[in-house]
């Protein structure tokens, strides 16, 4: 097998044997695999054994840059041990790899629509230069093997279209790494797949991080109106002399007020597809999209296209929720959001080769496997921690909790005194994460008088940059607590080996259930008749063990992790830990910091 290292490591095994016997005996394969197995060399090296001898393409899926250079890392070092010549090629958004300046400020509709528009009237200078014989020849073996990034670099720099020739690559390429989107956005797919000579049939996908999976795919497609976006798109029609749409948009503004004149300022309520009148629908949002192209000739972005495609998805029924808010006294927004992800991947998993989801905190497995839609026939594997257990302390503080009707001062308080004598007893830095900035910030008065070191705040819209400045800061510094959201970037996306020595998740992520919240616990109730659990309290748990898992990195870490919040405890919520954690529930954990610290 063509495996880069010299030394398998515990578990890794296992899993590679699990996913051999999956693609020989073409079934679907669910892996739980935590940090430090080796996921991403476990998964590509029987794959790529099973893709070479049969003939298939490996698509790589992963929502995040980083894993993609692990990908790319990872073939290399095969490819340099084996004495093998195997190409990959990275795509990343088509925005993202757009040459044109400015692009990074349209939506995707828009940008979609003017990548169009360009290539149609031939005024991409990029785009033409790349269609050109000699052009793909010359530059073809400079990006061979080359990240995204690189790739990015070096076509600009020639003056050619990345992603175009990225896609050219692709042909040729074993093995593809692409976000989500490429396989499961069905136009997307058609489109990529098409340029690259590729059939669904003849590949095998590995999806990593495939917690992230189901919530990506629901985003996708959900759609929402406003009255502010058909007041602004009647002013479009106007300007661009696109008077024959007004109508339409009248009556759709009509029919918004109609129905949200009797809700209340930031009330919402569930509606049924008859109660707004919108016959024709597609007709309207054909018309919509033709006066949109003439109105991205003069500008690189327009609501009509939005509009458009909010219509368009209108008439789907099973899967979705209707909810209209009045989230200001101006401010109406009609949701036809997803509810069920299922619905994009049944298409691809019926013609797919294989498909292998992995994640850390892919927990439980047969709660994915339902959500996502796979065959009754998947296999399921769920392996443990290859890191020494004496590494990983596991605490559940139950006397305090973040529930919404025991919110008060007193409580802020008594969160604040409690984290803070945690954290001063963590020899090291700490991070903790909270349900929402709110709430962190209601606590961080008092934690700011108790904590005795420096206090790092994440923020909920920095850039990236802002970002990693934040983090080297808090890095150089010899004891500090950085206090984030739990489904903020740095709740999973950070990635610091031997910095954290203690992780503290102040609370369930859990909002108060919101109409579509209610309408997916209803939903996967009737579907499976576990409602509140995949609706509501295991995606947060979910994010708990994410928050939990930006401490212990490597086998050399070290660290503890800490669970403030009595529902922790209780057995609906308790029974979702990791059956390998040794948790120890107390209410005086400071005497058990300090022992595990002083072990060594």
């Amino acid at each position: 097998m063509l495996f880069p290292y010299n030394k398998i490591r515990p578990f890794q095994a296992e899993m590679m044997s699990a996913i051999e016997n999956a693609l020989k005996e073409r079934k679907f394969l669910l892996i739980h695999a935590p940090t430090g197995l080796g996921k991403t060399a476990g998964a590509l090296a029987p794959a790529i054994e099973y893709a070479l001898a049969n003939k298939k393409t490996i698509f790589f899926l992963t929502s995040r840059h980083t894993q993609q250079n692990v990908v790319f890392e990872t073939v290399k070092k095969i490819n340099e041990t084996q004495g093998t010549d195997l190409q990959v090629t990275g795509i990343i958004g088509k925005r993202q790899m757009c040459a044109q300046p400015n692009v990074e400020q349209l939506s995707s509709n828009d940008f979609t629509e003017y990548c169009k528009a360009l290539i149609t009237d031939k005024a991409c200078t990029f785009y033409e230069n790349s269609k050109k014989k000699v052009v793909k020849e010359f530059i073809e073996p400079q990006v061979r093997n080359k990240k995204p990034d690189e790739l990015i670099r070096i076509c600009k720099s020639h003056y050619l279209c990345p992603y175009e020739i990225s896609i050219q690559a692709a042909k040729s390429a074993l093995i593809i790494i692409s976000d989500y989107y490429y396989i499961f956005n069905k136009h997307i797919r058609n489109a990529a797949l098409g340029k690259m000579k590729k059939e669904l049939k003849d590949s095998i996908i590995i999806i990593d991080e495939a917690h992230n999976l189901p919530q990506r795919l629901r985003k996708l497609l959900s759609r929402q109106l406003t009255n502010k976006m058909l007041s602004f798109a009647r002013k479009e029609a106007q300007k661009y002399g696109q008077e024959k749409i007004m109508p339409a948009l009248d009556k759709l503004t009509e029919e918004l007020n109609k129905i949200s004149e009797k809700l209340n300022k930031e009330e919402e309520r569930i509606i049924k597809k008859r109660e707004i009148e919108l016959k024709d629908a597609e007709d309207i949002a054909d018309e919509l999209e033709e006066a949109a192209k003439i109105v991205l000739v003069d500008k690189k972005r327009t609501v009509l296209n939005t509009i458009a495609n909010f219509l368009k998805n209108w008439k789907e029924d099973e899967g979705y929720s209707r909810i209209l808010k009045k989230e200001t006294d101006d401010t109406i927004i009609l949701k036809h959001n997803c509810i069920d992800p299922a619905l994009l991947t049944k298409e691809v998993f019926d013609e797919a080769h294989a498909v292998i989801a992995m994640s850390g905190t892919l927990q439980p497995l047969d709660m994915y496997a339902d959500v996502l839609g796979f065959p009754k026939d998947t296999v399921k594997k769920e392996y443990p921690s290859p890191f020494p257990d004496k590494n990983k302390l596991v605490i559940i503080f139950p006397r305090t909790t973040t529930k919404f009707s025991k919110r008060d001062e007193k409580q802020y308080d008594n969160i604040a005194k409690v984290t803070a004598a945690m954290a001063n007893a963590i020899p090291g830095k700490t991070a903790i994460f909270f349900p929402s900035y709110h709430l962190r910030d209601s606590v961080l008065k008092y934690f700011e008088e108790y904590y005795e070191n420096s206090i790092y705040l994440e923020q909920s819209k920095t850039t990236k940059e802002e970002k990693e400045k934040l983090l080297e800061k808090f890095k150089k510094t010899k004891k500090a607590a950085l206090l984030g959201a739990a489904t903020g970037s740095f709740g999973e996306g950070i990635d610091m080996p031997g910095v954290l020595k203690g992780v503290i998740i102040v609370g369930l992520p859990l909002q108060k259930p919101d109409l579509e919240t209610q309408q997916k616990i209803q939903y996967y109730d009737d579907k499976f008749g576990k409602g509140w659990d995949y609706g509501y309290v295991l995606p947060a748990m979910t994010t708990s063990f994410q928050n939990a898992g930006r401490c212990i990195r490597t086998e050399k870490d070290k660290g503890v992790l800490i669970f403030v919040d009595e529902r922790f405890s209780w057995p609906n919520y308790f029974k979702t830990f990791p059956k390998d954690w040794n948790i120890k529930i107390t209410g005086n954990p400071i005497g058990l910091i300090d022992e595990f610290f002083q072990e060594g």
